[in-house]
């Protein structure tokens, strides 16, 4: 059996990072900090908002069904509050207080709607340790030849009435996700992956789904619906095999692109500089480079540069996933 330490792990977000740009895989998943010892992240509202809308939906797991209404009612926009809070001015990315008003405002309307309409949200659903339990993010071997594990974590998984479960990922951007996204199919890999190797008993995955909760603010060319429901048939179950084989090539890609070591970026209009993809982690990779080595654990950065480019970066702490996040003007 492959050593997972040494495995090269990807996940929806990584194959997603790699194929914007390596040198963004390069920063965001590979490069640590080399005093911290930590991956870095940046702070946007985009990503705050996303982090707490879910983690307001994932508290709703800890409470059974039949009570769940109640506390969604009572709770829901309290939580999301207390949430909130974690992440005011800079530590959620944001440069005036307007924006974040903006964005808060955002995240209420979304919670409102679910208050008016809990939908899927009052049925009955699997809790994601019954298929993996762990101190990793949940995953398989994609492949033991080539040391390669696809990860990934299940918004929610609810129980169907005919035995069968669903699949359902909460979306808070204002874009529709692909129809040949990898991300459902990589959910679907990795929950029956999980129940063959760990569960007593084996449900058939009969329904994925998208529930974008910010329909109102969704842009004009969106195809979908608020819940975009997807059958799992067998023409579906053909498609999900074969993009299997496609992730797993990916996932060859990025090993063969991690062991060749040459980290810089193709699309970048100027030398150095970095691409859009990748130019605000190129800025605070910089930034990591130049200062003074005093980090120590007073979450503090010196510069010792000229100009104020790199100046108009901050340091914000360490966040729950553990990245080292940075506030980017």
């Amino acid at each position: 059996m492959p050593d997972k330490y040494k495995s090269v792990w990807i996940s929806h977000s990584s194959i997603r990072d790699f194929l914007s740009c390596g040198r963004l895989y390069y920063l965001k998943n590979m490069f640590k900090d080399p005093i911290s010892k930590r991956k870095i992240n940046i702070a946007s509202p985009h990503l705050t908002l996303g982090i707490a809308i879910h983690k307001v939906i994932e508290d709703l797991k800890k409470i059974k069904s039949d009570e769940r209404e109640k506390d969604i009612k009572e709770n829901l926009l309290n939580n999301f509050e207390k949430e909130w809070s974690k992440y005011n001015g800079k530590k959620g990315g944001f440069e005036t207080e307007e924006e974040e008003k903006s964005f808060y405002l955002r995240g209420e309307e979304m919670l409102q709607k679910i208050i008016d309409n809990p939908k899927i949200l009052l049925n009955k659903i699997i809790p994601q340790d019954y298929f993996y339990k762990g101190d990793m993010v949940p995953n398989y071997y994609l492949s033991e030849d080539e040391n390669i594990v696809l990860c990934g974590s299940v918004d929610w998984i609810e129980y169907l009435e005919n035995g069968s479960i669903r699949i359902v990922d909460f979306k808070t951007g204002r874009n529709d996700e692909d129809d040949d996204s990898f991300q459902l199919p990589i959910y679907y890999l990795l929950i029956s992956n999980l129940m063959k190797q760990n569960s007593k008993k084996i449900y058939e995955i009969s329904e994925a789904a998208y529930w974008y909760l910010d329909q109102d603010n969704k842009k004009e060319n969106s195809e979908h619906e608020e819940f975009h429901l997807i059958q799992i048939d067998q023409k579906k179950l053909e498609n999900i095999h074969e993009t299997e084989k496609k992730i797993l090539e990916l996932g060859v890609q990025i090993k063969n692109f991690r062991e060749k070591g040459d980290y810089v970026c193709k699309n970048e209009g100027g030398a150095g500089e970095g691409c859009r993809s990748c130019k605000d982690f190129e800025r605070v990779f910089k930034f990591i480079q130049n200062r003074k080595n005093n980090f120590g654990e007073t979450k503090v950065i010196d510069l010792d540069l000229e100009g104020d480019d790199l100046g108009n970066i901050e340091y914000l702490g360490v966040s729950d996933y553990n990245h080292d996040m940075y506030f980017v003007k």
